[in-house]
């Protein structure tokens, strides 16, 4: 008796080609409810590659909206456990990596470069405005996914020009709101909230988002891989939004917000360049190297960093009560305590705002040594991360160079990559 083939059923939908997706990479941002079911149907459909990324661990009330999560994995982390269900589901012999960690701060951009397609499954605008930078400023796709209640919705945007971003799904004013709501300009701490917010939904909703998710993904990546194919076009710029009071389905495009700030290109400067340096590297190396290789002085920049992420580092600050000096040298966020002095803390006082420190936001060869000595990631740069160089020279173009040299590290089973070498 002839063996059935796995994928049987769905290799018989007209031009659909189980190879496409076999050959498709896919970043999961987010492993809670709508992640779980996400990775679910990548590993049922066949997606050859998925990067998962989260930042919390498995709680008890995860257990009724996660299907890869068992009573046994509670107080485990989210990350590492739902790529490693992923891989066992996988019915095509497709593999997980995942960076357990915060992804605003410590999830590099080369993650992001490296991937096909990019699925958000996150529940705060600062996560998914983030997200959705990095793919406008790659060019890549990105699906968002959000749930409340038995309410849900999805965002698909292609990531070229000419299509909408998730930014542009928000008014002017939602949009500042969000960022005032992540951090105040004034200051450079991460202020604890009072009390942790938990959106009401259900397990049904994060799996009809996620099956619409992911047809969506099938067809990006049949489009990618065969431009000339017949299945269905993806539905770039569109949000669909269901009503459970109405069973309602209803799709609406969605156009490029006039104001909307999220649509510059790394393809607009010379694109991203791949080299051998990583994160690990001290900051007087990975300028020496990019002078030797670029034939000038280039200094670090993190200003195109802050738009979602508050990537700044701290030298110095003063106690908020009694004004003394103190050494820093930590990227942020900071917590609030970081900004007070050893006695005051021992003295158990609570900390002031706004923060008084001394920030920065580039570095180069005329640092102090102190700097000059330290690695990127203790800079606060992430690993596999693209890092701007400015040059000292306004006849020369800055650069967008990518930290590949962390590829291995990062992305130790992504398929068909090597660390460049230099010149």
């Amino acid at each position: 008796m002839k063996t059935e083939n796995k994928t049987d059923r769905q290799e018989r939908i007209p031009y659909f080609d189980q190879k496409a997706i076999r050959n498709t990479s896919v970043l999961v941002v987010g492993a809670g409810a709508t992640g779980n079911e996400v990775l679910k149907c990548l590993a049922l459909t066949g997606f050859g590659y998925v990067f998962v990324a989260d930042m919390d661990h498995i709680s008890t009330s995860n257990l009724s909206r996660t299907v890869l999560f068992t009573e046994k994995d509670v107080g485990r982390r989210k990350a590492p456990v739902a790529a490693e269900r992923f891989t066992n589901m996988s019915i095509d012999d497709g593999i997980a990596d995942f960076y357990d960690g915060d992804l605003c701060h410590g999830l590099g951009e080369g993650v992001f470069r490296h991937v096909d397609i990019v699925i958000g499954c996150v529940d705060n605008e600062q996560t998914r405005l983030y997200v959705s930078n990095i793919c406008q400023l790659l060019g890549k796709p990105y699906i968002d996914t959000g749930i409340g209640g038995f309410n849900w919705n999805v965002f698909s945007s292609s990531g070229k020009d000419g299509c909408s971003c998730y930014a542009c799904t928000l008014s002017a004013r939602a949009e500042r709101k969000a960022f005032e709501r992540i951090r105040n300009s004034c200051d450079v701490t991460r202020r604890k909230a009072a009390a942790e917010g938990h959106v009401p939904t259900i397990g049904i909703a994060a799996a009809s988002a996620s099956a619409l998710a992911v047809q969506e993904a099938i067809k990006i990546s049949h489009h990618a891989h065969e431009p000339g194919t017949n299945l269905y076009r993806p539905r770039s710029g569109y949000m669909s939004i269901f009503s459970a009071a109405e069973n309602r389905l209803d799709s609406y495009e969605i156009k490029i917000r006039e104001s909307c700030g999220h649509h510059d290109r790394y393809d607009n400067y010379g694109g991203v360049r791949e080299t051998p340096m990583s994160a690990y590297w001290k900051l007087k190396d990975v300028l020496e190297w990019t002078r030797n290789e670029y034939k000038g002085e280039y200094s670090i920049a993190l200003y195109k960093d802050n738009i979602c992420a508050d990537r700044g580092f701290v030298t110095k600050a003063f106690c908020e009560h009694c004004g003394r000096e103190i050494e820093v040298y930590r990227p942020q966020p900071l917590q609030d305590e970081d900004m007070l002095c050893s006695t005051c803390r021992g003295k158990g006082l609570a900390p002031l705002y706004p923060s008084d420190a001394i920030l920065r936001n580039s570095f180069g060869f005329h640092d102090e040594e102190k700097l000059l000595e330290m690695p990127l990631h203790a800079l606060g740069i992430p690993l596999l991360h693209v890092v701007e160089f400015s040059p000292g020279d306004e006849t020369k173009e800055t650069l967008f160079l990518e930290l590949t040299g962390d590829l291995d590290e990062v992305m130790p089973h992504l398929p068909g990559r090597a660390i460049p070498k230099s010149n």
